[in-house]
C-alpha cells in the first residue's frame, strides 16, 4: 500500500513538472514570436502577446520587459516606467533590471549598463540582465562586451532567439561566417519563418553557406 500511494504520488509530481515545462516552453514561443514583431514594427500586436502572458504571470520578468520594449518603440515613455516601477528602489537582481532598462529609453546609458552590472552582481544567472547588457552593448558598438553577455545570455536561457540574431550581427560585422552561421542557424529554430528579418537572415545563410 505504501508503494502504491509513493507511486501515484511520484507520478503525480511527474505530471506537475510536465505541465509547467510545457507552460514554460508555451511562453517561451510566445516571447520570441512577440520580438519577431518588434523586429517586424508591429508594436500592438506585439504588445498584446507580452500583455496576453502578463494576464496570468503579472510578475514574469521576460514579459514585462518585452512590454517596456513594444512601449518604448511606441514612443510612450511614462507606460515605459509605469511598468518598470521607478517608485520602487531597485535592490533584486529583476528590480535592477527592470531599472536599468527603463534608464534605457530614457536614454541613459551609462546608468542602465550600471543597474545591468549590479543585476548580475545579486545574482549571476540574471539571464535578462545579461541579454540587455548584450544588447545595449551592441548599440554602443563595444562588441566584445556584448559578445561576453550575450554568450552567458545563451547559456542560462537557449531559447532567447533575439540573443542569437545579435551574436550573428556581431560576428558578421567581425567577418567571421562560421560564427553567423551558428548563431542564425539557431535563430531560425525559434521565429516564424516569414517577414523581412526572416528574409535577411534566411539570404544572409545562403550568401555564406549555410543553408
Amino acid at each position: 500500500m505504501f508503494c502504491s500511494r509513493f507511486f501515484r504520488l511520484g507520478c503525480t509530481l511527474f505530471l506537475g513538472w510536465v505541465a509547467t515545462a510545457a507552460v514554460f516552453a508555451q511562453d517561451m514561443r510566445v516571447l520570441n514570436e512577440a520580438r519577431f514583431l518588434i523586429a517586424e514594427k508591429q508594436y500592438d500586436q506585439a504588445l498584446a502577446k507580452f500583455e496576453s502572458i502578463l494576464k496570468t504571470h503579472p510578475s514574469h520578468l521576460e514579459a514585462k520587459i518585452g512590454k517596456m520594449e513594444a512601449l518604448g518603440s511606441m514612443k510612450k515613455s511614462k507606460d515605459v516606467a509605469a511598468v518598470a516601477g521607478t517608485a520602487k528602489a531597485a535592490t533584486s537582481a529583476e528590480d535592477l533590471t527592470l531599472s536599468g532598462y527603463n534608464k534605457f529609453w530614457s536614454k541613459d546609458f551609462n546608468g542602465a549598463l550600471s543597474d545591468f552590472q549590479k543585476a548580475v552582481q545579486a545574482d549571476d544567472k540574471a539571464y535578462m540582465a545579461h541579454y540587455l547588457s548584450g544588447y545595449l552593448n551592441w548599440r554602443l558598438i563595444k562588441y566584445d562586451a556584448a559578445v561576453s553577455s550575450l554568450e552567458k545570455t545563451v547559456q542560462l536561457k537557449p531559447d532567447l532567439a533575439e540573443a542569437y540574431f545579435i551574436l550573428g550581427e556581431i560576428y558578421k560585422t567581425k567577418g567571421d561566417g562560421k560564427k553567423v552561421i551558428q548563431n542564425w542557424n539557431e535563430y531560425l529554430k525559434r521565429i516564424p519563418h516569414s517577414g523581412s528579418r526572416f528574409d535577411y537572415v534566411n539570404t544572409t545563410l545562403k550568401k555564406l553557406g549555410g543553408q
